[in-house]
């Protein structure tokens, strides 16, 4: 190969700014195909995220597209990471012994290129393949060695045939959980969702994640019926042992979550900036509080908000624990509107957020529940100073908020002031405003 015409930092810095420019990503396909130099500047972009829908569209094959990229990404996983499950899936329905093969031999020159999971920075279960193919082959697989029950037993309310067990929505969460440990790289992964049955094995090896800088964890493999975590629980115990075992289980699940988040940000200082623990709508509500209580935890251990574009139910109760502290000066997006937090909850928020208003310079979209503060009133008040400025022919010192759209929806009548304001100060860059009033008993 001739001598390369740009340094690799160089080029993969080219290749990061046009897809910033929204440059179509399956184009990077065919830069991958030029040499073994293009090769290695393109694959930390096509798999930092590689089953995201930018690369598999169509969705009559993008299930097939993720099914076939699962197989190649476990050939190279390590093998104690690669359970019998994956096995059973993803490996040649011919051989019972669940091998999954590695590269050709006549690739072995370029096996330091095309070794990618170093390069996934991204792990997301909800783009995980889906369409589990299952057959009498793997059928037999599992049968050989004594885990057709075994798996069968994890959803004892699932009565259909066991060749449609892993169609079954439980199932699926199980199965998520296991490729998330085979894909994952510790010293490279920046975002990555982990199962709260697995935060003991993910906290044995915390000093590993070094680059860690977004984690969700997830409550997952529920009973349908029950709303209860189903592993590791016997079907021979009864229901009143069964439940006090999950109920105790979970309360360790959540202790090593707390720990996890709290070892890393002790070991890795300022690298992990987001932590949120994802419960399902199907949750216990028994459950609920707990989680609440190990998510309020969870946020007293990380650093202040750094540069959010947006502030919502995502980041809003990390940003009401050191407003001061957090960088809005890249806030293009609030919203209040979408928590699932009740009235009062969204209230209070509210009431911390609204003093921060003015430092949101770059805010364009509004979407809040008001009450009877004129929060707005800062608004038209800057932008008063501004024009009687203008007219002096002085040049002001900031600009003006560019707000173009907005939804206030008022939870309590008499809000003629406050749209007042909100004309007022944004009357300007306002393209659109969505005013809905409702009064609460």
């Amino acid at each position: 190969m001739s001598e390369p015409p740009l340094l690799l930092e160089c080029l993969r810095i080219v290749l990061d700014i046009l897809l910033v420019d929204n440059v179509d990503k399956h184009s990077l396909a065919t830069l991958l195909r030029v040499n073994r130099f293009f090769a290695e500047a393109t694959l930390p972009f096509l798999y930092a995220d590689p089953f995201c829908d930018d690369f598999h569209r169509q969705y009559d094959t993008a299930q097939r597209d993720r099914y076939r990229l699962a197989q190649t990404l476990l050939r190279q996983a390590p093998a104690e990471n690669v359970t019998y499950m994956l096995r059973a899936i993803f490996s040649n329905p011919q051989g019972l012994d669940g091998h999954l093969d590695p590269f050709p031999d006549e690739l072995d020159p370029y096996v330091p290129v095309l070794h990618y999971l170093p390069h996934i920075k991204t792990l997301s279960p909800n783009t995980y393949p889906t369409a589990l193919h299952f057959n009498k082959y793997r059928k037999v697989f599992l049968e050989a060695f004594g885990l057709e029950r075994r798996y069968l037993s994890l959803a004892p309310n699932f009565d259909g045939p066991a060749d449609e067990l892993f169609h079954n929505t439980y199932m699926r969460d199980v199965v998520n959980d296991h490729m998330t440990l085979a894909f994952c790289s510790p010293l490279t992964i920046q975002t990555m969702t982990i199962p709260m049955i697995d935060c003991k094995r993910y906290l044995s090896r915390v000093e590993q994640f070094r680059t860690l800088a977004n984690v969700e964890f997830c409550v997952t493999t529920l009973l349908p019926h029950r709303n209860i975590p189903i592993p590791p629980l016997s079907p021979t115990t009864d229901t009143t042992d069964r439940e006090q075992r999950v109920r105790q289980e979970l309360a360790e699940h959540m202790e090593a979550m707390v720990a996890f988040v709290q070892k890393h940000t002790q070991i890795h200082r300022d690298v992990l900036r987001t932590a949120k623990c994802q419960s399902p709508s199907y949750v216990y509500r028994e459950v609920q509080p707990k989680i609440e209580a190990c998510q309020q935890q969870i946020l007293g251990f990380l650093p202040p908000l750094w540069n959010p574009t947006h502030l919502d139910w995502r980041n809003l109760r990390q940003f009401c624990l050191r407003p001061n502290e957090a960088m809005l000066d890249f806030v293009e997006q609030i919203s209040t509107s979408c928590s699932l937090d009740s009235l009062d909850k969204r209230k209070r928020t509210l009431e911390v957020l609204a003093p921060h208003f003015p430092r949101c310079r770059a805010l364009k979209r509004i979407f809040l529940d008001l009450y009877d503060d004129d929060i707005f009133r800062w608004a038209a008040e800057e932008k008063k100073q501004y024009d009687l400025l203008s007219s002096r022919g002085e040049t002001p010192s900031k600009r003006l908020v560019p707000v173009e759209f907005a939804e206030l929806r008022f939870r309590t009548p008499g809000f003629g002031s406050q749209i007042d304001s909100f004309m007022q100060g944004f009357g300007d860059t306002l393209q659109m405003l969505n005013v809905r009033g409702r009064q609460y008993q």
